[in-house]
């Protein structure tokens, strides 16, 4: 790796953040630039601090990290952001992908998953915690959730998604079918467009949820 990846932590609980930090620090790869205490602080110290991934709680005072989220997106912050949790239920999970999480992982794994996920988002993939990953498999859906993960999809399509959901960019995606960046950004334009999904977080859950792909994990 030329450079450590640059990372900020935001969580109100002091511990949990000194905890977070003394965990990443031991990590050659890794650079810990910065805390927040609140969803505020954590989008304005993203701002300033221009980190590569943040490792982000949801539960913060002032604004959530939902919502931090989104004003991460809509200020166009070139970071991404890995959310840690205790909670691991299938709704909240989705919740928090759709609001532009790149990985999901709980307040209980151990450092050496804290860093793979950090590195596997840094690289452009998606993580997610083994648990986390059993919930987004969990059968008998409901109806809605039925109609949200149909894949009306061609053959390509589908080829398509798989490399979407292993982290693969469109000129990736391009080199591995031997078609041109061009087609492969299209292709991923209409996969998008047909399963109503807003970024490649949301298309990676239903690549899992359809058992195309299995979300990288440290079991």
């Amino acid at each position: 790796m030329s450079r450590k990846i640059r990372v900020m932590v935001a969580d109100d609980h002091t511990l949990v953040r000194q905890g977070i930090r003394s965990l990443l620090e031991a990590f050659d790869e890794i650079d810990v630039i910065g805390e927040a205490e609140n969803g505020v602080q954590a989008v304005d110290l993203a701002a300033e601090l221009s980190p590569d991934v943040v490792l982000m709680d949801v539960n913060m005072p002032v604004m959530n990290g939902m919502d931090a989220m989104r004003e991460i997106s809509r200020r166009g912050l070139d970071c991404k952001v890995l959310v840690i949790s205790i909670f691991d239920n299938q709704e909240y999970v989705v919740d928090v992908m759709r609001s532009g999480a790149k990985g999901y992982i709980l307040k209980d794994v151990s450092a050496t998953e804290m860093l793979n996920a950090v590195k596997s988002i840094f690289d452009g993939g998606t993580y997610f915690s083994a648990t986390v990953t059993e919930s987004l498999l969990s059968p008998e859906p409901t109806e809605s959730e039925t109609e949200r993960f149909s894949l009306p999809l061609t053959p390509r399509e589908l080829e398509i998604l798989k490399l979407i959901a292993r982290g693969k960019s469109a000129k990736e995606i391009a080199r591995e079918l031997d078609i041109s960046v061009r087609t492969a950004e299209t292709h991923r334009q209409n996969v998008r467009r047909k399963l109503d999904a807003r970024n490649a977080a949301e298309l990676t859950m239903i690549a899992v949820r359809h058992g195309l792909v299995r979300p990288e994990t440290d079991a």
